[in-house]
């Protein structure tokens, strides 16, 4: 993990992960409600068998103790993380692994800047945003109920665990904090 001032989104550096790598960053102690919104890079790369179970680089939030609520390129047979995102619930700290609990999303990986939005809600549950539009618009893709998520405390950015060996840039992060 390291600060890049050659690929941003604006002035200033993005945050590089490089394969293998691990971001976590806490807003707060306990789980709460509110809004997380950060752009990220994606370069487009994918493993030579993108069937075989694997994940590339993941981002979204993370709980004061259980899974992850992270989104990206997830590798599977009934996935196609080569062309598509998921949005995947695991406890790492468990050996969980992010093709287990997995909700394909259906939105296209496209090469560049995308931003991407959590929003916890005590009474609408979470929502996820790509490029400013819900996931469920068009179709009920994510279902918030089946993700073990109970609040957020932070973000969690995982950086690929494929043999593609892709890169992760995250830029212009904006967190918004609500009640717990």
């Amino acid at each position: 993990v390291s600060l890049d001032s050659k690929r941003k989104r604006s002035s200033g550096c993005s945050l590089r992960l490089g394969p293998g790598s691990r971001f976590f960053l806490s807003f707060r102690e306990r789980n709460g409600f509110g809004r997380v919104e950060l752009w990220v890079y994606e370069e487009g790369r994918f493993p030579s068998d993108p069937k075989a179970y694997g994940s590339g680089p993941l981002w979204g939030l993370s709980q004061k103790e259980g899974p992850l609520l992270l989104v990206g390129p997830v590798y599977a047979p009934y996935l196609s993380g080569d062309k598509t995102y998921a949005a995947s619930s695991f406890d790492p700290g468990k050996n969980e692994r992010p093709w287990w609990e997995v909700q394909y999303l259906g939105i296209r990986r496209k090469k560049g800047w995308h931003k991407w939005t959590f929003v916890v809600d005590p009474k609408k549950g979470i929502s996820i945003f790509y490029d400013g539009e819900n996931v469920n618009s068009r179709r009920k893709r994510f279902r918030w109920e089946k993700a073990r998520f109970r609040g957020f405390t932070g973000i969690a950015i995982l950086g690929d665990n494929s043999s593609s060996g892709q890169t992760l840039w995250v830029d212009d992060l904006k967190v918004e904090l609500a009640g717990e």
